[in-house]
């Protein structure tokens, strides 16, 4: 302090002791350093990281690709009930922002899924565990660990006689090792699996059929004809992405002239699948009428069958159709099979075991076992509710007094009628591992967070069995383990890394022989090796057939409970991306509902959203219910996954918890379930009729004209190969028209426009409606790659939401039949675009490569381009979406976004840009490496690289080699309001099907107009 200031005086007049330690500036230093080391120490000392010390060098050269800001990929893998998904991982500076498919793996195949898109926000999210708890005070894995071993010590004397582990499905090679060695050190313990999607019936009939528990591979690439017996192939059954793939490969017209051969799907289903959507041939029946079919295909295929179980046809089907359908199966099987290919028929995985055991029999019979179908050892442990009830009957008995559960929610997703949580009380000591202080962690002594799987080392096997690795984009951002570390704590004295558990594992396994090398690869490629089983020689049991029973016809109606599409049983709650994602069919948001068949809606309700009472024995619970045409009748449909009470911040309180429905072992089919009209509505966030094309006033001297545009254009192989002029797969004189598919030549009040020149990059796109499936995963897509917000149901109820692409449902047909054909809308970059010119600021403008450009801080939001827009495809910020709907301050969102795209705020227009940020990425390697060309296929927008059929073609139209320039040659394509001039840059290829030529006619298969 300097002598002679005001402030020095008045010191040493109040505190005339302190001259000296004014002057001794050293001994305040030294003072001030000794205790911020000292409490940075003991700040050290307390802080446990779990993991061994490492040494750390610097590199003495920068990596060949560790330049500053650079985007690196990562290959890992996606666990999600015991099945790992190949992924690959985009990581800007550290921070993973962006997932895709491997194109190495054999359960990906470069595409991905919804969820798969969405984990990038389950990392960031910041209701996730963050630090270990009893008792809901604040502990340490420390404290954990000496409480464990106590614990332990006890346990060892009985053998472990007391200690049960409950998990999902396993299939970590890793930890199935781990698993053996923890129940050799306590061989009277029991570890258990358990999962909500019960899958338990496939490798149950393959038991009761070829006498050995073994799950079925199938091989769509390979089908020539598919009957599904309500399978939902596409959805979420393990293998969705191949099953995808391999249909898409089979439905592609790739032959020059345009005639190539379709493959044939056949679907009987209790309730709308995705597949069964694509199929060419749907009947809808009630759940008990599936063995019934199955049984009559047997029967015809020489299959012996009790007579007794067959029983009479069940509503909706008919004997034609079952003799057509076995028909194409034997036929497809006499031409097929010496080229590769073959028939196949698959059942639902919530399907009775003596279902399963039927259909592979007919497998087998149809010569499908190694063309269309192969068959593995069980690649997970256990699924079901079996070994969940064993463990409830052992905790009431009072033999379980130390329990694990690894990152299950049984209190929340186990059928309430087993009384879990109850007996979950009698353990006198229970933790629980997991990403969030759920339902199941309030009800435990400890709760231990888990590390996401973006944040740990492990590995997992595909669903044909493939092993591949997971490694860690990230190291933890709050103090959770792995799986793995916590197993390793109950059998090693010593605690190891996640890493050497892993890597040990495999070097044990691989051998120290070339391990290195190995080792390396399977990190980089994603994928270990020759490490898929050769498939299992399978023979059907003489008899085993003969003994099968069946249920009886429903008495009343069936409620058939499924896995919500996106948030399964509630796993996925507090993702926003996921809530707000519509969902096929439906179109709902942010909930569930009632669906019911257009003839059961009107017996209880009035209208979408009115209240309708369920009961199921003695169990009620209130419901919305929604008019879905193409449900059968005494039949209706509700999804798990909601109602949660501790999900967090975006999924607590959402929607109605329906597992007080839920026999265990059921399948999901609740048989006899009673509805009564209740009091009241609840407002349902629907989106399917928002951002009409086709909106009109009632009675417009215009609506017809609009109603009848033909959004969606196609009809069969059969008419498109006799009539390939016809309008409705096609515009009028198609050859006539240029690349900007406008007619030439006409008559016109406007001057000539030369066209414009655009070289050497004119960007263009077709979505193939024949290729699409409506499974959404291009709308998350490009949510994460364009930090698009999610605004909540307040703000989707009054049409506010920000997707820049949405995937409209069309229904045509009655309400009883109805045939579905789905259309992804996104920004068709018109080269005369209607939102240019009326934009005042000139915030969307034309670029000089063709893309409709948002300049966002141009952008005043008058909104005058969104209404002059006549595809409804931009969207608007009214709030600052993220703000609202993460209050507080939480600085993990700051993570998440794409550093290559601008975050909008409040006031801004915005939508789909054709990711000219990658472009732009394209463009500036091109400049770099060769002649600033981008070479065909180098740049892939976000939709275009997560669609699993690859529907979508994106590239130069400048460039007649490209791929784009190929398919918008193909007489197929059209653009949408092609009366309006707009030259649209995104087309469409008319949507084809391969109906069975003698069962089309009955069913009206031909070309219609389709509604909204």
């Amino acid at each position: 302090m300097p002598r002679g200031s005001r402030l020095r005086h008045e010191l040493l007049e109040e505190f005339p002791f302190a001259e000296s330690s004014l002057e001794d500036v050293e001994s305040r230093r030294n003072f001030l350093k000794v205790m911020g080391a000292s409490m940075a120490l003991a700040g050290a000392a307390g802080c446990d990281s779990g993991q061994p010390a490492e040494k750390i060098v610097a590199h003495v050269r920068t990596p060949e690709q560790g330049g500053r800001g650079k985007p690196l990929q990562y290959a890992t893998t996606a666990p999600l009930d015991g099945h790992g998904t190949g992924i690959l991982v985009t990581s800007h500076n550290g921070r993973p922002t962006k997932i895709e498919g491997n194109p190495e793996h054999p359960a990906s195949g470069g595409a991905s899924d919804a969820i798969l898109q969405s984990h990038t926000l389950s990392l960031y999210d910041p209701d996730r565990s963050q630090a270990v708890s009893t008792g809901g005070t604040i502990a340490s894995w420390n404290s954990f660990r000496t409480d464990l071993r106590s614990q332990l010590a006890e346990q060892a004397g009985r053998k472990g006689a007391g200690l049960r582990i409950l998990s999902g499905p396993v299939s970590s090679p890793t930890l199935i090792a781990q698993r053996e060695r923890l129940l050799r050190k306590f061989p009277e313990a029991k570890w258990y699996e358990y999962s909500a999607l019960d899958r338990s019936g496939v490798r149950a009939g393959c038991e009761l059929l070829f006498g050995q528990p073994l799950e079925p591979v199938y091989h769509l690439a390979r089908a020539d004809v598919v009957l599904s017996l309500d399978a939902d192939l596409f959805g979420t059954m393990p293998g969705n992405l191949r099953h995808s793939s391999g249909f898409a490969q089979r439905r592609r017209i790739t032959d020059d002239d345009g005639h190539a051969a379709m493959s044939r799907l056949y679907a009987v289903e209790s309730t709308w699948t995705t597949f069964g959507a694509a199929a060419d041939h749907r009947r809808a029946v009630e759940p008990a009428a599936i063995h019934r079919i199955a049984a009559h295909i047997a029967r015809r295929l020489g299959i012996q069958v009790s007579e007794n179980e067959i029983g009479s046809l069940p509503a909706g089907i008919d004997g034609a159709f079952l003799d057509e359908v076995t028909n194409d199966l034997q036929g497809y099987r006499l031409t097929s099979q010496a080229a590769g290919g073959g028939a196949l028929v698959v059942a639902g995985e919530f399907q009775a075991a003596e279902v399963h055991a039927l259909v592979q029999a007919i497998n087998h019979a149809l010569g499908a076992v190694g063309t269309t179908v192969s068959y593995i050892p069980p690649v997970t442990g256990a699924s079901g509710f079996g070994e969940l009830r064993q463990l409830v009957g052992e905790m009431q008995d009072g033999a379980v007094d130390t329990l694990l559960i690894l990152e299950k929610n049984p209190v929340q997703d186990a059928p309430a009628e087993l009384g879990f949580r109850s007996a979950l009380g009698s353990v006198r000591w229970r933790a629980r591992h997991g990403l969030y202080q759920d339902e199941t962690s309030a009800e435990c002594n400890w709760h231990l967070p888990a590390s996401h799987f973006l944040e740990e080392w492990s590995d997992a096997r595909s669903i044909d069995g493939t092993a591949s690795i997971v490694q860690p984009l990230i190291a933890p951002l709050y103090d959770g383990r792995s799986v793995h570390t916590l197993i390793d704590a109950l059998v090693e004295e010593v605690p190891r890394r996640e890493y050497e558990i892993v890597r040990d594992y495999w070097k044990k396994n691989l051998g120290d022989d070339g391990f290195e090398a190995a080792w390396q690869t399977a990190l980089h490629d994603g994928v270990v090796a020759d490490s898929a089983p050769e498939p299992v020689e399978v023979e059907p049991r003489e008899g085993a057939l003969a003994s099968l029973t069946f249920p009886g016809d429903s008495q009343g109606l069936t409620l058939v409970i499924r896995p919500d599409p996106y948030l399964l049983d509630g796993r996925f709650a507090n993702n926003a991306w996921l809530q707000e994602l519509p969902r096929p069919f439906t179109s709902l948001t942010w909930g569930n509902a009632l669906q019911l068949s257009p003839f059961e809606f009107d017996q209880v309700a009035d209208r979408d959203g009115d209240l309708v009472e369920v009961q199921a024995g003695k169990n009620t619970v209130t419901l919305p219910a929604v008019r879905v045409p193409g449900l059968p009748h005494g039949v209706a449909t509700v999804h798990l996954g909601y109602g949660r009470r501790r999900a967090g911040r975006v999924g607590t309180d959402v929607g109605v918890d329906i597992t007080t429905l839920l026999p265990p072992e059921s399948g999901g089919f609740v048989r006899g379930a009673q509805l009564t009209r209740s009091s009241g509505r609840h407002r349902l966030a629907v989106t399917q009729l928002h951002h009409q094309i086709t909106s009109t006033p009632p009675g417009s001297f215009v609506e017809n004209s609009i109603v009848h545009r033909n959004l969606v254009r196609g009809g069969s192989v059969a008419e498109w190969n006799e009539h390939p002029d016809d309008p409705q797969f096609m515009h009028v004189d198609h050859h006539t028209i240029d690349q900007s598919s406008h007619q030439k030549d006409l008559p016109s009040f406007y001057p000539v426009e030369e066209p414009a020149d655009y070289e050497p990059h004119e960007w263009g796109m077709q979505i193939d409606l024949t290729q699409c499936i409506g499974c959404n995963a291009c709308v998350v897509a490009c949510q994460s790659e364009n930090n698009i917000p999610t605004v909540g149901r307040d703000q989707v109820l009054v049409g506010r939401e920000m997707h820049w692409i949405r995937v409209d449902t069309y229904f045509e047909g009655s309400a009883e039949h109805p045939r579905i054909a789905h259309q992804p809308v996104t920004c068709m970059h018109c080269e005369h675009a209607p939102c240019e010119p009326v934009c005042p600021v000139a915030a969307t403008t034309h670029s000089d490569e063709g893309l409709n450009e948002m300049t966002y801080n141009r952008c005043v939001g008058t909104r005058y381009c969104s209404n002059n827009c006549p595809y409804k495809v931009r969207r608007f910020n009214f709030f600052e979406y993220n703000d609202e709907l993460y209050s507080g301050d939480l600085p993990v969102l700051n993570l998440l976004p794409n550093p290559n795209v601008t975050v909008r705020s409040r006031g801004v227009m915005e939508k789909c840009t054709y990711c000219v940020q990658r472009i732009s990425t394209a463009r500036i390697d091109a400049q770099i490496h060769g002649d600033g060309v981008i070479p065909d296929g180098e740049m892939v927008t976000a939709c275009q690289q997560s669609c699993p059929t690859k529907a979508i073609v994106f590239g130069n139209i400048a460039d007649p080699e490209s791929a784009v320039s190929s398919a918008k040659a193909s007489p197929l394509d059209y653009v949408l309001l092609e009366e309006l001039n707009t030259r649209p840059r995104t087309s469409y290829a008319a949507r084809l099907t391969n109906p069975n030529p003698r069962l089309a006619e009955a069913e009206g298969h031909g070309r219609a107009h389709r509604e909204h």
